[in-house]
Protein backbone atom coordinates (compact mmCIF):
# COMPACT_ATOMS: atom_id res chain seq x y z
CA UNK A 1 0.00 0.00 0.00
CA UNK A 2 2.92 2.22 1.03
CA UNK A 3 4.63 1.39 -2.32
CA UNK A 4 1.48 2.29 -4.14
CA UNK A 5 0.93 5.73 -2.59
CA UNK A 6 4.73 6.50 -3.56
CA UNK A 7 4.09 5.67 -7.12
CA UNK A 8 1.74 7.90 -7.45
CA UNK A 9 2.79 10.33 -5.81
CA UNK A 10 5.39 10.19 -8.29
CA UNK A 11 3.66 10.41 -10.99
CA UNK A 12 2.10 13.36 -10.11
CA UNK A 13 5.12 15.38 -9.71
CA UNK A 14 6.14 13.82 -13.35
CA UNK A 15 2.71 15.28 -14.83
CA UNK A 16 3.88 18.37 -13.15
CA UNK A 17 7.05 18.44 -14.62
CA UNK A 18 5.73 17.59 -17.72
CA UNK A 19 3.34 20.59 -17.95
CA UNK A 20 5.43 22.73 -16.30
CA UNK A 21 9.00 21.80 -17.87
CA UNK A 22 12.09 23.63 -15.89
CA UNK A 23 13.60 26.23 -17.73
CA UNK A 24 17.59 27.03 -17.28
CA UNK A 25 19.29 25.98 -14.41
CA UNK A 26 17.19 26.66 -11.85
CA UNK A 27 13.88 24.29 -13.66
CA UNK A 28 11.46 27.92 -13.76
CA UNK A 29 8.96 29.24 -16.55
CA UNK A 30 10.04 32.69 -18.39
CA UNK A 31 7.54 35.55 -17.48
CA UNK A 32 5.31 36.11 -20.27
CA UNK A 33 4.74 40.11 -21.06
CA UNK A 34 2.70 41.66 -22.67
CA UNK A 35 4.72 44.41 -25.05
CA UNK A 36 3.95 46.95 -27.45
CA UNK A 37 6.27 47.91 -30.43
CA UNK A 38 8.04 51.77 -30.53
CA UNK A 39 6.87 52.97 -33.82
CA UNK A 40 7.97 55.91 -36.00
CA UNK A 41 6.04 58.00 -38.66
CA UNK A 42 3.73 61.03 -38.80
CA UNK A 43 1.39 61.58 -35.53
CA UNK A 44 -1.44 64.15 -34.83
CA UNK A 45 -4.17 65.31 -32.12
CA UNK A 46 -7.79 65.90 -33.22
CA UNK A 47 -10.76 66.99 -32.24
CA UNK A 48 -13.45 65.09 -34.15
CA UNK A 49 -17.62 66.45 -34.08
CA UNK A 50 -20.25 66.12 -36.36
CA UNK A 51 -21.46 68.70 -38.51
CA UNK A 52 -23.93 70.33 -41.21
CA UNK A 53 -23.18 71.38 -44.69
CA UNK A 54 -24.19 74.81 -45.29
CA UNK A 55 -23.66 76.82 -48.76
CA UNK A 56 -21.82 80.08 -48.86
CA UNK A 57 -25.16 82.24 -47.85
CA UNK A 58 -28.76 81.78 -49.33
CA UNK A 59 -31.27 84.06 -50.76
CA UNK A 60 -34.97 83.64 -50.31
CA UNK A 61 -36.27 84.80 -53.29
CA UNK A 62 -39.82 87.02 -53.03
CA UNK A 63 -42.40 87.91 -55.25
CA UNK A 64 -44.76 90.67 -53.64
CA UNK A 65 -47.21 90.61 -56.61
CA UNK A 66 -50.55 88.36 -56.98
CA UNK A 67 -51.98 86.42 -59.61
CA UNK A 68 -51.22 83.41 -61.87
CA UNK A 69 -48.00 81.66 -62.26
CA UNK A 70 -47.61 81.69 -66.08
CA UNK A 71 -43.80 80.72 -66.73
CA UNK A 72 -41.42 79.24 -63.93
CA UNK A 73 -39.36 76.86 -65.96
CA UNK A 74 -36.69 75.89 -63.33
CA UNK A 75 -36.35 72.90 -60.96
CA UNK A 76 -34.16 72.59 -58.14
CA UNK A 77 -30.73 71.63 -58.47
CA UNK A 78 -30.97 74.15 -61.60
CA UNK A 79 -28.19 76.53 -61.86
CA UNK A 80 -28.96 80.26 -62.42
CA UNK A 81 -27.20 83.38 -63.35
CA UNK A 82 -27.45 86.75 -61.40
CA UNK A 83 -30.67 88.82 -63.67
CA UNK A 84 -31.85 85.52 -65.23
CA UNK A 85 -36.24 85.58 -65.59
CA UNK A 86 -36.97 83.47 -62.83
CA UNK A 87 -40.74 83.68 -63.06
CA UNK A 88 -43.72 85.49 -64.79
CA UNK A 89 -47.13 86.06 -63.09
CA UNK A 90 -50.63 87.04 -65.24
CA UNK A 91 -50.31 91.15 -64.60
CA UNK A 92 -54.12 91.96 -64.81
CA UNK A 93 -54.72 91.80 -61.23
CA UNK A 94 -51.96 94.10 -60.74
CA UNK A 95 -52.64 96.56 -63.50
CA UNK A 96 -56.07 96.95 -62.21
CA UNK A 97 -54.39 97.90 -58.90
CA UNK A 98 -52.21 100.22 -60.49
CA UNK A 99 -55.23 101.91 -62.37
CA UNK A 100 -57.64 101.83 -58.91
CA UNK A 101 -54.57 103.62 -56.74
CA UNK A 102 -53.99 106.46 -59.26
CA UNK A 103 -57.96 107.44 -59.19
CA UNK A 104 -57.65 107.35 -55.95
CA UNK A 105 -54.21 109.86 -55.39
CA UNK A 106 -55.99 111.75 -57.74
CA UNK A 107 -59.37 112.16 -55.68
CA UNK A 108 -56.41 112.78 -53.10
CA UNK A 109 -54.77 115.40 -54.81
CA UNK A 110 -57.96 117.45 -55.77
CA UNK A 111 -59.18 117.07 -52.18
CA UNK A 112 -55.92 118.70 -50.97
CA UNK A 113 -56.08 121.84 -53.24
CA UNK A 114 -59.62 122.82 -52.75
CA UNK A 115 -58.33 122.57 -48.87
CA UNK A 116 -55.47 124.81 -49.91
CA UNK A 117 -57.65 126.97 -51.81
CA UNK A 118 -60.12 127.38 -48.99
CA UNK A 119 -57.36 127.82 -46.74
CA UNK A 120 -56.22 130.88 -49.04
CA UNK A 121 -59.54 133.03 -49.11
CA UNK A 122 -59.46 131.99 -45.64
CA UNK A 123 -56.26 133.98 -44.54
CA UNK A 124 -57.29 136.60 -47.38
CA UNK A 125 -60.76 137.30 -45.77
CA UNK A 126 -58.96 137.55 -42.28
CA UNK A 127 -56.31 140.28 -43.28
CA UNK A 128 -59.48 141.92 -44.48
CA UNK A 129 -61.18 141.99 -41.99
CA UNK A 130 -58.58 143.06 -39.72
CA UNK A 131 -57.44 145.37 -41.34
CA UNK A 132 -61.20 147.17 -42.42
CA UNK A 133 -61.96 146.68 -38.80
CA UNK A 134 -59.24 148.69 -38.05
CA UNK A 135 -59.75 151.07 -40.17
CA UNK A 136 -63.18 151.70 -38.35
CA UNK A 137 -61.73 151.98 -35.29
CA UNK A 138 -59.59 154.74 -36.51
CA UNK A 139 -62.42 156.57 -38.22
CA UNK A 140 -64.47 156.02 -34.86
CA UNK A 141 -61.58 157.31 -32.66
CA UNK A 142 -61.45 160.52 -35.03
CA UNK A 143 -65.49 161.28 -34.83
CA UNK A 144 -65.34 160.62 -30.99
CA UNK A 145 -62.79 162.84 -30.25
CA UNK A 146 -64.20 165.30 -32.74
CA UNK A 147 -68.06 164.95 -31.17
CA UNK A 148 -66.42 165.21 -27.77
CA UNK A 149 -64.48 168.09 -28.61
CA UNK A 150 -68.16 169.89 -29.58
CA UNK A 151 -69.44 168.39 -26.63
CA UNK A 152 -67.02 170.42 -24.59
CA UNK A 153 -67.77 173.74 -26.59
CA UNK A 154 -71.35 173.47 -26.42
CA UNK A 155 -71.67 172.77 -23.30
CA UNK A 156 -69.55 176.19 -22.48
CA UNK A 157 -71.29 177.99 -24.82
CA UNK A 158 -74.74 176.68 -23.14
CA UNK A 159 -73.03 177.96 -19.59
CA UNK A 160 -72.90 181.38 -21.00
CA UNK A 161 -76.53 181.51 -22.64
CA UNK A 162 -75.09 181.80 -26.10
CA UNK A 163 -76.46 178.34 -27.56
CA UNK A 164 -79.46 176.58 -27.15
CA UNK A 165 -80.36 173.80 -24.91
CA UNK A 166 -81.70 171.80 -28.49
CA UNK A 167 -77.82 172.43 -29.73
CA UNK A 168 -76.63 170.95 -26.25
CA UNK A 169 -78.35 168.25 -26.24
CA UNK A 170 -77.69 167.88 -30.14
CA UNK A 171 -73.78 167.41 -29.18
CA UNK A 172 -74.65 164.70 -26.82
CA UNK A 173 -76.55 162.60 -29.28
CA UNK A 174 -73.86 162.71 -31.33
CA UNK A 175 -71.53 161.93 -29.31
CA UNK A 176 -72.89 158.82 -27.50
CA UNK A 177 -73.44 157.81 -31.25
CA UNK A 178 -70.06 158.07 -32.22
CA UNK A 179 -69.13 155.87 -28.73
CA UNK A 180 -71.60 153.24 -30.09
CA UNK A 181 -70.08 152.98 -33.17
CA UNK A 182 -66.24 152.71 -32.10
CA UNK A 183 -67.71 149.96 -29.52
CA UNK A 184 -68.96 148.24 -32.54
CA UNK A 185 -65.79 148.55 -34.80
CA UNK A 186 -63.79 147.39 -31.55
CA UNK A 187 -66.23 144.32 -31.55
CA UNK A 188 -65.82 143.62 -35.50
CA UNK A 189 -61.89 144.16 -34.74
CA UNK A 190 -62.49 141.05 -32.00
CA UNK A 191 -64.69 139.18 -34.51
CA UNK A 192 -62.32 139.12 -36.94
CA UNK A 193 -59.12 138.12 -34.69
CA UNK A 194 -61.09 135.66 -33.71
CA UNK A 195 -61.73 133.98 -37.08
CA UNK A 196 -57.70 133.03 -36.75
CA UNK A 197 -59.21 129.52 -35.16
CA UNK A 198 -61.06 129.03 -38.69
CA UNK A 199 -57.33 129.34 -40.30
CA UNK A 200 -56.15 127.08 -37.75
CA UNK A 201 -58.99 124.33 -38.60
CA UNK A 202 -58.35 124.91 -42.35
CA UNK A 203 -54.71 123.77 -41.53
CA UNK A 204 -55.51 120.97 -39.64
CA UNK A 205 -57.91 119.94 -42.13
CA UNK A 206 -55.01 120.42 -44.61
CA UNK A 207 -52.35 118.23 -42.60
CA UNK A 208 -54.74 115.62 -42.48
CA UNK A 209 -55.56 115.50 -46.40
CA UNK A 210 -51.63 115.91 -46.95
CA UNK A 211 -51.62 112.53 -44.62
CA UNK A 212 -54.08 110.95 -46.82
CA UNK A 213 -51.92 112.14 -50.41
CA UNK A 214 -48.96 110.68 -48.98
CA UNK A 215 -50.63 107.59 -47.86
CA UNK A 216 -52.30 107.54 -51.63
CA UNK A 217 -48.54 108.14 -53.12
CA UNK A 218 -46.98 105.18 -51.09
CA UNK A 219 -49.83 102.90 -52.35
CA UNK A 220 -49.56 103.94 -55.92
CA UNK A 221 -45.65 103.19 -55.40
CA UNK A 222 -46.44 100.00 -53.91
CA UNK A 223 -48.69 98.82 -56.51
CA UNK A 224 -46.68 99.84 -59.44
CA UNK A 225 -43.86 97.84 -57.18
CA UNK A 226 -45.76 95.16 -57.58
CA UNK A 227 -46.49 95.17 -61.21
CA UNK A 228 -42.76 95.46 -61.49
CA UNK A 229 -42.72 91.91 -59.53
CA UNK A 230 -45.23 90.49 -61.68
CA UNK A 231 -41.47 89.04 -63.22
CA UNK A 232 -38.99 88.09 -60.88
CA UNK A 233 -34.97 87.89 -61.69
CA UNK A 234 -32.53 86.06 -59.85
CA UNK A 235 -30.72 87.97 -57.88
CA UNK A 236 -27.87 85.76 -57.09
CA UNK A 237 -25.61 83.41 -59.47
CA UNK A 238 -26.34 80.26 -57.27
CA UNK A 239 -28.19 76.70 -57.45
CA UNK A 240 -32.27 76.45 -56.98
CA UNK A 241 -32.21 74.45 -53.70
CA UNK A 242 -35.91 74.64 -53.64
CA UNK A 243 -39.04 75.80 -55.61
CA UNK A 244 -41.95 76.92 -53.81
CA UNK A 245 -44.56 77.37 -56.25
CA UNK A 246 -45.60 76.10 -59.59
CA UNK A 247 -47.32 77.08 -62.79
CA UNK A 248 -50.69 77.26 -63.09
CA UNK A 249 -51.16 77.99 -59.28
CA UNK A 250 -52.30 81.44 -58.13
CA UNK A 251 -50.30 83.38 -55.00
CA UNK A 252 -51.61 86.11 -53.14
CA UNK A 253 -49.00 88.25 -51.72
CA UNK A 254 -50.45 89.49 -48.27
CA UNK A 255 -47.72 91.95 -47.97
CA UNK A 256 -46.30 92.89 -44.70
CA UNK A 257 -43.06 94.75 -43.22
CA UNK A 258 -42.45 91.14 -41.97
CA UNK A 259 -42.90 88.72 -44.74
CA UNK A 260 -41.95 90.85 -47.84
CA UNK A 261 -44.40 88.93 -50.03
CA UNK A 262 -44.70 85.12 -51.08
CA UNK A 263 -41.39 82.78 -51.04
CA UNK A 264 -40.87 81.79 -54.35
CA UNK A 265 -37.88 79.98 -54.28
CA UNK A 266 -34.47 79.74 -52.83
CA UNK A 267 -31.06 80.33 -53.94
CA UNK A 268 -27.88 79.45 -52.88
CA UNK A 269 -24.64 80.62 -53.89
CA UNK A 270 -22.50 77.39 -54.22
CA UNK A 271 -19.27 79.11 -54.85
CA UNK A 272 -18.00 78.23 -51.43
CA UNK A 273 -19.25 75.19 -49.12
CA UNK A 274 -19.04 75.26 -45.26
CA UNK A 275 -19.62 72.98 -42.12
CA UNK A 276 -20.85 74.50 -39.04
CA UNK A 277 -19.95 71.97 -36.10
CA UNK A 278 -20.63 71.78 -32.47
CA UNK A 279 -16.83 72.02 -30.33
CA UNK A 280 -17.73 71.15 -26.91
CA UNK A 281 -15.68 73.45 -24.54
CA UNK A 282 -13.33 71.37 -23.11
CA UNK A 283 -11.83 71.36 -26.72
CA UNK A 284 -11.92 74.78 -28.41
CA UNK A 285 -9.13 75.74 -26.79
CA UNK A 286 -7.18 73.83 -29.05
CA UNK A 287 -8.84 75.11 -32.65
CA UNK A 288 -7.40 77.78 -34.11
CA UNK A 289 -8.57 79.64 -37.11
CA UNK A 290 -6.65 77.79 -40.20
CA UNK A 291 -6.48 74.05 -38.24
CA UNK A 292 -6.53 71.75 -40.92
CA UNK A 293 -9.94 69.29 -40.89
CA UNK A 294 -10.35 65.80 -42.08
CA UNK A 295 -14.16 65.71 -43.35
CA UNK A 296 -16.15 61.98 -44.36
CA UNK A 297 -20.04 61.76 -44.98
CA UNK A 298 -22.06 58.81 -45.01
CA UNK A 299 -22.95 60.22 -48.75
CA UNK A 300 -19.64 59.34 -49.32
CA UNK A 301 -18.46 56.60 -47.90
CA UNK A 302 -15.06 55.82 -49.57
CA UNK A 303 -14.00 59.47 -49.68
CA UNK A 304 -11.96 61.90 -47.48
CA UNK A 305 -12.32 65.62 -48.02
CA UNK A 306 -10.57 68.45 -46.99
CA UNK A 307 -11.00 71.53 -45.11
CA UNK A 308 -10.11 74.10 -43.10
CA UNK A 309 -11.07 76.28 -39.87
CA UNK A 310 -12.05 79.65 -40.78
CA UNK A 311 -14.58 80.86 -38.33
CA UNK A 312 -15.12 79.83 -34.52
CA UNK A 313 -18.07 81.73 -32.61
CA UNK A 314 -16.90 83.86 -30.25
CA UNK A 315 -20.00 83.25 -27.44
CA UNK A 316 -20.74 79.44 -26.79
CA UNK A 317 -24.51 78.27 -26.59
CA UNK A 318 -26.02 75.81 -24.61
CA UNK A 319 -27.18 72.57 -25.88
CA UNK A 320 -28.31 69.85 -23.60
CA UNK A 321 -26.81 71.37 -20.69
CA UNK A 322 -23.80 71.38 -22.61
CA UNK A 323 -21.74 74.23 -23.75
CA UNK A 324 -20.70 74.13 -27.10
CA UNK A 325 -19.36 76.20 -29.82
CA UNK A 326 -20.50 76.78 -33.20
CA UNK A 327 -17.26 76.30 -35.53
CA UNK A 328 -17.25 76.78 -39.65
CA UNK A 329 -15.01 75.17 -41.54
CA UNK A 330 -14.45 75.74 -45.20
CA UNK A 331 -14.39 72.70 -47.76
CA UNK A 332 -11.83 72.40 -49.91
CA UNK A 333 -11.25 70.28 -52.87
CA UNK A 334 -13.58 67.30 -54.56
CA UNK A 335 -16.17 68.38 -51.59
CA UNK A 336 -16.47 71.68 -52.93
CA UNK A 337 -18.54 69.37 -55.90
CA UNK A 338 -20.01 66.28 -54.19
CA UNK A 339 -21.09 67.88 -50.71
CA UNK A 340 -24.57 69.50 -50.97
CA UNK A 341 -26.19 72.04 -48.58
CA UNK A 342 -27.76 69.85 -45.47
CA UNK A 343 -25.80 66.75 -45.52
CA UNK A 344 -24.66 65.59 -42.55
CA UNK A 345 -20.48 65.56 -42.33
CA UNK A 346 -18.22 63.89 -39.59
CA UNK A 347 -15.32 66.12 -39.19
CA UNK A 348 -11.39 65.48 -37.31
CA UNK A 349 -9.98 68.81 -36.61
CA UNK A 350 -5.67 68.49 -36.51
CA UNK A 351 -4.91 70.42 -33.69
CA UNK A 352 -1.67 69.38 -33.30
CA UNK A 353 0.62 67.08 -36.25
CA UNK A 354 4.27 66.14 -36.06
CA UNK A 355 5.94 64.23 -38.96
CA UNK A 356 8.29 61.12 -38.34
CA UNK A 357 7.99 61.02 -34.85
CA UNK A 358 8.58 58.15 -32.42
CA UNK A 359 5.45 57.70 -30.65
CA UNK A 360 4.22 54.30 -28.99
CA UNK A 361 0.78 53.22 -27.48
CA UNK A 362 -0.46 55.53 -23.95
CA UNK A 363 -0.68 52.42 -21.77
CA UNK A 364 2.98 51.92 -21.72
CA UNK A 365 3.39 55.66 -20.77
CA UNK A 366 3.66 55.63 -16.59
CA UNK A 367 3.69 58.35 -14.26
CA UNK A 368 5.12 58.56 -10.89
CA UNK A 369 5.86 60.85 -8.16
CA UNK A 370 9.65 61.91 -10.37
CA UNK A 371 7.85 61.88 -13.82
CA UNK A 372 6.72 59.70 -16.84
CA UNK A 373 8.47 56.19 -17.44
CA UNK A 374 8.77 53.50 -19.21
CA UNK A 375 9.12 50.07 -18.77
CA UNK A 376 10.95 48.29 -21.31
CA UNK A 377 11.81 44.52 -22.16
CA UNK A 378 16.11 44.23 -21.96
CA UNK A 379 17.47 40.93 -21.86
CA UNK A 380 13.90 38.98 -21.18
CA UNK A 381 14.46 41.12 -17.95
CA UNK A 382 12.02 44.46 -17.26
CA UNK A 383 13.79 47.31 -17.18
CA UNK A 384 12.24 51.00 -16.31
CA UNK A 385 13.37 54.13 -18.32
CA UNK A 386 12.95 58.13 -17.90
CA UNK A 387 11.45 59.30 -20.79
CA UNK A 388 10.07 62.90 -21.79
CA UNK A 389 6.56 62.86 -23.85
CA UNK A 390 4.89 65.20 -27.05
CA UNK A 391 1.86 65.13 -27.98
CA UNK A 392 -0.90 62.96 -27.26
CA UNK A 393 -4.22 61.76 -29.05
CA UNK A 394 -6.32 58.72 -27.28
CA UNK A 395 -4.19 56.01 -28.79
CA UNK A 396 -0.32 57.46 -29.28
CA UNK A 397 1.88 59.33 -27.25
CA UNK A 398 4.84 60.87 -28.85
CA UNK A 399 8.06 60.01 -27.27
CA UNK A 400 10.99 63.08 -27.64
CA UNK A 401 13.74 60.85 -25.70
CA UNK A 402 14.19 58.22 -23.33
CA UNK A 403 13.17 55.21 -26.02
CA UNK A 404 14.07 53.98 -29.70
CA UNK A 405 12.41 52.28 -32.36
CA UNK A 406 14.40 49.03 -32.00
CA UNK A 407 12.82 48.71 -28.55
CA UNK A 408 9.48 47.26 -26.63
CA UNK A 409 7.88 48.61 -24.06
CA UNK A 410 5.96 46.43 -21.50
CA UNK A 411 2.18 46.72 -21.15
CA UNK A 412 -0.10 46.07 -17.87
CA UNK A 413 1.18 44.99 -14.37
CA UNK A 414 4.45 44.09 -15.00
CA UNK A 415 5.29 44.05 -11.28
CA UNK A 416 2.22 41.64 -10.57
CA UNK A 417 3.82 39.41 -13.17
CA UNK A 418 7.39 39.15 -11.90
CA UNK A 419 5.84 38.52 -8.53
CA UNK A 420 3.81 35.50 -9.56
CA UNK A 421 7.15 34.06 -11.46
CA UNK A 422 8.73 34.57 -8.40
CA UNK A 423 5.96 32.76 -6.51
CA UNK A 424 6.20 29.95 -9.09
CA UNK A 425 9.77 29.28 -8.41
CA UNK A 426 9.33 29.01 -4.47
CA UNK A 427 6.56 26.78 -5.52
CA UNK A 428 8.35 24.80 -7.70
CA UNK A 429 11.61 24.48 -5.20
CA UNK A 430 9.46 22.68 -2.93
CA UNK A 431 8.37 20.34 -5.03
CA UNK A 432 11.31 19.41 -6.25
CA UNK A 433 12.62 19.00 -2.29
CA UNK A 434 9.88 16.52 -2.34
CA UNK A 435 10.21 14.98 -5.32
CA UNK A 436 14.04 14.59 -4.09
CA UNK A 437 13.07 12.74 -0.57
CA UNK A 438 10.56 10.81 -2.10
CA UNK A 439 13.59 9.10 -4.71
CA UNK A 440 15.24 8.70 -1.86
CA UNK A 441 13.32 6.25 0.32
Amino acid sequence: MKKTLIFVGVALLLTWLYLFPSNGSEGLPKPVFKTSEILRGDLSVKISSTGIVEPNFKVEVKSKASGEVLSFPFEEGDHVKKGELLLQLDKSDEKRNVSKAHAEMSSSSAKLKKAETALLLQKTKYASDIKSSQSEIETALANLKESEDKLKRQSELFGKKFVSQESLDTAKTLFKVNQEKLVQAQTRLQTAKDSIHDITMKENEIELVQSEVKRAEIAVDEVEERLDETEIFAPINGVIIEKLVEEGQIIASGISNVSGGTAIATIADMSRLFIIADIDETDIGSVKIGHAVRITADAFPNEVFKGKVTRIAPQGVIDNSITIFKTKIEVQGTGKTLLKPMMSANIDIVTHQVQDAVYVTRAGIRKDEEGEFAVILKNDRPEKVRVKTGIKNPIHVQIISGLKTDEEVILGDWEKILQEAKEKKDKGSSLRKILWMIRSK
